[in-house]
């Protein structure tokens, strides 16, 4: 499952990638394990069923 994700860190630096994970929060989790915790982190489901 594809997810797109916006991090944006204390800085106020704003990232958007796709990230493939199983659920939201794993995809949060690989992001958060790049970037570290975020002010803001948001993750929509790409595409499939709903």
């Amino acid at each position: 499952m594809s997810w797109r994700i916006t991090h944006i860190d204390h800085n106020h630096q704003r990232r958007r990638m796709q990230v493939l994970a199983a659920n939201r929060v794993q995809a949060l989790a690989s992001v958060e394990s790049i970037y570290g915790l975020g002010w803001y982190v948001a993750a929509v489901r790409v595409g499939g069923a709903a």
